[in-house]
């Protein structure tokens, strides 16, 4: 399933209304509906501000992308995705996207990677983002280069997951377009590879989501 959104909010409403949908094929599973396909969600303008609700205020929100840019756990993991990405058995794989892109706006190869299999391999918790990877585009645009990302997650909660990591990510697009000449901000697109919700945990919280919004 790919989609087209226009911010991360309208992303997040349309996922729930997916995972609430009889009209779909999922696969139940325990205490959580698995989607059967991947879900590709691409985000037209993710920098847009989430709006306030009982789960997600713009404050947490705010935190969420200052976690992901600047550190600051809270302690509940072993791991951060500002960890695995800021550093990555000693490599600033951000910084790398940074120079890379600004030596070469045709690169395909700024990416950064969060999986170390000689340590997650014994971890309970391992990152579900895996990867992320940036492209310039500047095709009719004269002097401006959008900054393009994809963020690809190995396993997904589609609910209390895939809008903060929406934000998270776009908090990190704008630090990385920021120091890359004449780059702005352009899509962000999630792919979830497993897309899944914790239907007992959450069902409530979804239906109060989608009728209140």
């Amino acid at each position: 399933m790919e989609r087209i959104y226009e911010n991360p909010h309208e992303m997040w409403l349309t996922v729930t209304k997916h995972f609430l949908s009889n009209d779909i094929t999922l696969v139940p599973s325990k205490d959580y509906r698995t989607s059967s396909v991947p879900i590709v969600s691409i985000i037209k303008h993710p920098t847009t501000k989430v709006q306030p609700n009982p789960k997600y205020s713009q404050e947490f929100a705010n935190n969420y992308v200052k976690q992901m840019c600047e550190g600051d756990s809270d302690g509940d993991f072993v791991y951060t995705y500002h960890e695995r990405l800021f550093n990555y058995k000693g490599i600033n794989q951000i910084d790398y996207i940074i120079d890379t892109l600004n030596k070469n706006q045709d690169s395909r190869r700024a990416i950064a990677i969060t999986w170390q299999p000689d340590v997650d391999e014994k971890l309970e918790d391992v990152p579900c983002l895996q990867n992320i990877i940036c492209t310039l585009d500047d095709t009719g645009y004269g002097d401006v280069n959008y900054l393009n990302m994809t963020a690809v997650f190995r396993s997904h909660d589609m609910f209390l997951g895939l809008p903060m990591n929406a934000i998270g990510l776009s908090g990190l697009m704008e630090k990385i377009a920021s120091k890359i000449d004449g780059a702005v901000i352009g899509t962000l697109t999630i792919v979830s590879l497993n897309a899944h919700v914790y239907i007992k945990r959450d069902i409530d919280d979804m239906r109060n989501f989608i009728n209140n919004y």
